[in-house]
């Protein structure tokens, strides 16, 4: 499933359909884009980020903060994910028939990564039968004090997905056999999610964050350690270099069309 022709009109609507194309969708310099709004250039690639490209979530998640009155700099960087789609066009997502467990997901943080407000940006990344069904980039409501906090409201949010997912799949009399097993790299996170118990390093996190835990707990989901590089949601929380893209495009379930 793809969007090649949709990639094909924003290219054309911006005279770009001969442009020099990039490797990646956001250069590691685009980290410090400051407070003012963002081009128009980011719905159209918003929608595509959205219905079949996870790898532009991060970047297009980024310049939705900004959505009016475009700096050079934000032009720059909404054009360089024009460049990078119009070199990358013919990938989509490619559903397989497979064995594996029903509904899996992955959650990352990454923290203090907003410059000017210094709050973190969450990812998630869910599968059904192994192939991606549901996928977000966003930043987080408050400061996190710790890069444990901000990858347990990461895991929090990505829960409360779970949840909704759960319910859709039960509409659809797809029943879950089991809990999800939602995976985080971070031991703190995983730790706290099994902890019942308030203390410094947790009471002043939001109530609602620790929802987490009642879910883990009653097993609506199970959560479990995973290794970063074996992680795909860490490609929703910050820019990552071409190797990178490129070896967790197959974790997206990303390919030719």
């Amino acid at each position: 499933m793809h969007q090649s022709g949709y990639i094909e009109k924003i290219l054309q609507r911006y005279g770009m359909q001969e442009c020099k194309a990039a490797t990646t969708p956001m250069a590691d310099s685009s980290k410090d884009l400051g407070p003012r709004e963002g081009p128009e250039t980011s719905r159209e690639e918003r929608y595509v980020a959205q219905g079949t490209r996870p790898d532009i979530a991060f970047p297009v998640g980024k310049l939705a903060r900004f959505m009016a009155n475009p700096s050079p700099e934000h032009t720059a960087a909404a054009k360089r994910i024009l460049r990078y789609l119009a070199g990358s066009k013919e990938l989509g997502l490619r559903f397989r028939h497979s064995a594996l467990e029903q509904l899996v997901g992955y959650s990352d943080s990454d923290h203090g990564a907003d410059p000017s407000t210094r709050r973190s940006v969450s990812g998630y990344m869910f599968y059904l039968f192994g192939n991606p069904v549901s996928w977000r980039s966003r930043l987080q409501d408050t400061v996190a004090v710790s890069s444990t906090e901000a990858e347990y409201v990461a895991l929090s949010e990505a829960a409360r997905e779970a949840v909704w997912a759960i319910q859709l799949l039960g509409e659809l009399h797809l029943k879950q056999e089991s809990g999800v097993k939602l995976h985080t790299d971070n031991t703190g996170a995983e730790a706290l999610s099994r902890n019942p118990q308030f203390h410094q390093r947790s009471k002043h996190i939001k109530i609602h964050h620790h929802l987490v835990r009642d879910l883990n707990e009653d097993g609506t989901i199970s959560v479990r350690r995973v290794h970063t590089d074996e992680n795909p949601a860490d490609l929703m929380t910050k820019a990552v270099t071409f190797a990178r893209l490129t070896s967790g495009r197959g974790q997206l379930g990303l390919g030719p069309a």
